[in-house]
């Protein structure tokens, strides 16, 4: 639930502040322990909402780009994957 708020709340900030673009590392999966995949469908699953939907206030968001910024092959395999898979549901 941390990495969803974080996720979340950076969001909704960057929005507030006109940010066009914003980056992430996988929260979580280094020190902490947390599962990349888990990690990748929560971080990916909060952009897509943010992004796509609405900022709160009844404007879309601002956001252009989001970047995960992804320190080994692992944790590129797991973005990837998450990716791909969200792709297959349209």
């Amino acid at each position: 639930d941390l990495i969803r708020q974080a996720t979340r709340s950076s969001l909704k900030a960057a929005d507030e502040n006109d940010i066009r673009s914003i980056a992430f590392p996988s929260l979580g999966t280094g020190v902490g322990g947390f599962p990349l995949a888990e990690c990748a469908e929560i971080m990916i699953g909060e952009a897509i909402d943010h992004v796509g939907g609405a900022t709160g206030k009844g404007q879309s968001s601002r956001i252009e780009l989001v970047r995960f910024v992804l320190w080994s092959e692992d944790a590129l395999c797991a973005f990837a994957m998450e990716l791909e898979r969200r792709r297959g549901r349209r």
